[in-house]
């Protein structure tokens, strides 16, 4: 089993922390897909929710061909990744906004928690192919 990296969770950068309460802030975290993935064995942490924060959006903006495909996008739990942000949602019907109430009902925690993906099936390898995650938070 793999796990996919971004920068974020390969400790080659590190999401804006709120400073100021009630500040937003953005963590963009790419993943690179260039080399496929595959959805039996792979999953992708994408990158953490600061300690004491609160989700307040989120925007997934996927970049080539994923016919058919979906993702599950949560916090992570020792190898499960769960559906707090988006469930099932569709990779091939383009930029997607957060809608799932749990993300907002989340309560904050002392630590840092991982961002967390996994896909419904195989993604081919293909040139100029990635996930983005925007996501939003607050102190």
């Amino acid at each position: 089993m793999a796990t996919l990296t971004t920068p974020h969770t390969s400790g080659h950068a590190t999401p804006p922390r709120p400073q100021t309460a009630g500040a937003v802030h953005v963590a963009r975290a790419v993943l690179d897909l260039t080399d496929g993935m595959t959805a039996a064995t792979d999953t992708a942490w994408l990158t953490y929710l600061p300690p004491d924060a609160r989700i307040v959006d989120a925007t997934l903006v996927p970049r080539g061909t994923f016919t058919g495909l979906t993702a599950d996008i949560g916090l992570v739990d020792g190898a499960t990744i769960g559906t707090e942000l988006f469930a099932a949602v569709g990779l091939s019907a383009g930029v997607q906004r957060l809608a799932a109430e749990a993300a907002f009902r989340l309560a904050p925690a002392e630590t840092a928690r991982t961002v967390g993906l996994s896909v419904s099936g195989n993604v081919a390898a293909a040139a100029d192919q990635s996930l983005t995650l925007l996501l939003f938070y607050t102190q």
